[in-house]
């Protein structure tokens, strides 16, 4: 039982440590393309 728990666990932080990391990496992806261009 605490082995299944333990997967769940570290299978449910490594999507959301996943997740995280692209989720920053778009962000940084856009403004560094934002900043590029003129906004105007």
């Amino acid at each position: 039982m605490l082995i299944s728990s333990d997967w769940k666990y570290y299978l449910l932080l490594t999507i959301a440590s996943l997740s995280s990391i692209i989720y920053l990496f778009y962000l940084y992806q856009l403004v560094k393309e934002v900043n590029q261009k003129p906004l105007i």
